[in-house]
């Protein structure tokens, strides 16, 4: 609805300010969330103790990037070629204040396995993002209903896991454990901040070369490919992390849940991916209209992105969990590598090449991870590619059907635009489940007794 309101401008301009404060603000947790996860703390005191040093870094850090960036806000305006972005860029930077009353609840939740609570906090903060840009953009607040929609629905999601995780900031610092938590957290810190900077290149290449409004049509394929995913690894990180750490020291129980995991995950993400390929030009005309149609062919592409690192997400928590985080830097080191040069040598090819630089790196990237995964806990290949072959065959013969039906068995002419679609949805899902059970049947069995015991926990640990 926001695409339909709004020009691809607004979201281009937007898009660069964010950009820009998540590049500037890379520094900002330095890794002590992921190290407070996977820390076994002595007391509860020394826990309450280590989360109050963790907000009071996070309170410097936060406070000291707010006056930098507002002050840096005419030099990313001026970088950017946009005027208009420097007061969306000054408005936004309110996010670093709201971040400090953020990190610590988000990870005592996580921490604690309470993803009931974290899901709760999660859907408030994307009803209320949804609901109040809509509205604001039918009262013709323009690039307004999305600065003050992101704000605000941020802000919720402040209170929303400072009520549910009972955690309220105390004047306590303790300098010994900050200092364990950042021997363990560096790795995770660097790695992060590889993937922050090599995440925003892409965008602020094209906003400094093609502008705002090809960056709005790369903003919106890539969060269409990329939102549904990047959920599933933000759950697979929230979840797997703190479970992974626990039992870390039985080596058989954790490639066991690493499979299990990593086949619920290409259950899932497989037919999301060969699916949008398949009507990636009827959804976008359709959900988003005729403005938005150069995304298309950066849909297709971005579409294979998002899977990659929806599987690739599953090896972050183990490399963590097991006390190597190292790998996750080199790894990122040698995907951004590879990433920086693939921006040149493609540069020619436009935002498409954009693409193509962005996916191939990951790729190549995720393969390595898999690879040293098998290695240290001593898996075979094949136990590892073997979801993956499965969940990838049935999506294929389902990209099979959906373009068979939409190229020789179903007239687009005769079908309202939005009925068409929908047709194609159904008979993709009708095909996925059939291919599944055909093909795949012990997995999918597997998936759905899965999905019951959450449904039967109510999201409790």
């Amino acid at each position: 609805m926001l695409a339909r309101l709004l020009a691809p401008e607004f979201f281009g301009v937007v898009s660069m300010a964010n950009v820009a404060i998540t590049t500037i603000g890379i520094i900002r947790e330095i890794g002590f969330g992921a190290a407070f996860i996977q820390k076994s703390f002595e007391s509860k005191n020394h826990e309450r103790i280590a989360a109050n040093s963790m907000f009071f870094i996070s309170f410097l850090l936060n406070s000291a990037l707010f006056g930098l960036c507002f002050f840096l806000s005419p030099v990313v305006a001026s970088f950017f070629r946009s005027q208009q972005l420097e007061i969306v860029f000054k408005v936004l930077i309110v996010s670093f204040l709201l971040n400090i009353f953020q990190v610590v609840p988000t990870m005592i939740l996580q921490k604690n396995m309470e993803f009931g609570k974290l899901s709760v906090s999660e859907i408030v903060q994307g009803i209320s993002l949804g609901l109040i840009g809509i509205i604001l953009a039918v009262m013709n607040f323009g690039i307004w209903s999305l600065v003050f929609a992101q704000i605000i629905s941020q802000l919720l999601y402040c209170i929303m896991v400072m009520r549910l995780s009972n955690w309220r900031p105390r004047i306590e610092f303790d300098f010994g454990i900050a200092k364990e938590m950042y021997s363990y957290g560096k790795f995770i810190w660097a790695f992060t901040a590889l993937s922050v900077l090599g995440g925003a290149l892409d965008r602020i290449i094209i906003g400094r070369f093609w502008g705002a409004a090809n960056v709005g049509y790369y903003g919106m394929a890539f969060q269409l490919c990329h939102l549904p995913t990047s959920y599933i690894s933000s759950l697979i990180n929230q979840v797997t992390f703190p479970v992974f750490s626990k039992i870390k020291a039985d080596k058989l129980r954790l490639k066991k849940a690493l499979i299990t995991t990593l086949s619920n995950v290409a259950l899932v993400t497989m037919p999301m991916c060969f699916g949008l390929v398949a009507i990636a030009d009827n959804f976008i005309l359709t959900v988003y209209g005729s403005k938005w149609e150069p995304a298309i062919p950066l849909v297709k592409v971005l579409a294979f992105f998002g899977l990659t690192l929806s599987l690739s997400s599953v090896t972050g928590p183990v490399f963590k969990a097991i006390g190597k985080p190292n790998i996750l830097l080199y790894t990122s080191v040698l995907h951004h590598t590879l990433m920086i040069i693939l921006l040149y040598i493609f540069r020619g090819l436009g935002v498409v090449g954009i693409c193509y630089a962005v996916l191939i790196p990951l790729v190549i990237s995720s393969i390595i991870a898999f690879g040293l995964i098998v290695r240290y806990l001593q898996f075979s290949i094949l136990e590892v590619l073997r979801p993956i072959i499965k969940s990838a065959s049935s999506a294929i013969a389902m990209f099979v059907v959906v373009k068979y039906f939409k190229l020789y068995l179903l007239n687009e002419n005769l079908f309202i635009p939005g009925v068409f679609l929908f047709v194609l949805v159904v008979i993709g899902i009708l095909g996925y489940l059939l291919s599944s059970l055909l093909l795949n049947r012990s997995q999918l069995m597997d998936f759905r007794f899965a999905i019951y015991n959450v449904i039967v926990s109510k999201g409790s640990s």
